[in-house]
């Protein structure tokens, strides 16, 4: 429930991001006001450390130069004070579409953004590393969702669309971080 209470707050209060062709800004809002944010979040990840750590992957689209400038923040104290975080790695990325972290280790965080040509199904999985840069890990997949296992580290569960004449999306997992990925399947254990 705490979680839920700091992620509505991080939200809230998240930082303005002033309009400029070239970048995005942070700015602070004056004592007593709300933060601003110029564009949208993308995703909202929540460590379960105290105090809360929480991510927020950013997008706005630039419409000077017909693209979409996007950034991760980072809050050390639950969504007060953010900063730029480390996106070494992620250059090629041009179109994030979420974020997310190994509850059990929280420094592992997962991105899945496309490449180049911005794409809503063909996408690559990225991780970090508390003291690494971002590594893409794994081949181009179809995934459309993507969250870690909260009991067990390197464990990922995903969304895959399979294209053909029925479209349709399964669900798979990952036991080795997302290196690979096998279809998941249901238990009859109830």
């Amino acid at each position: 429930m705490r979680s839920v209470f700091v992620a509505i707050i991080a939200c809230l209060s998240l930082l303005s991001l002033l309009e400029s062709p070239t970048s995005l800004v942070a700015a602070q809002a004056p004592a007593g006001g709300m933060w601003r944010f110029n564009g949208y979040v993308v995703s909202l990840v929540v460590s379960p450390e105290q105090p809360p750590v929480v991510y927020a992957l950013t997008m706005r689209n630039d419409l000077h130069r017909n693209q979409f400038l996007w950034a991760i923040y980072r809050s050390a104290d639950g969504g007060r004070n953010w900063s730029p975080f480390d996106q070494r790695g992620l250059e090629s990325v041009s179109l994030p579409r979420l974020l997310t972290m190994d509850y059990r280790d929280p420094g592992n965080l997962y991105l899945l953004g496309s490449l180049d040509q911005p794409s809503l199904v063909d996408a690559f999985l990225f991780r970090k590393t508390r003291t690494g840069p971002w590594q893409r890990i794994g081949n181009q997949t179809t995934l459309t969702a993507l969250a870690a296992d909260f009991q067990s580290t390197n464990v990922l569960f995903g969304a895959e669309y399979v294209p053909g004449y029925c479209s349709y999306n399964r669900f798979v997992r990952s036991t080795d971080g997302g290196q690979t990925w096998s279809e998941h399947q249901q238990s009859d254990e109830r």
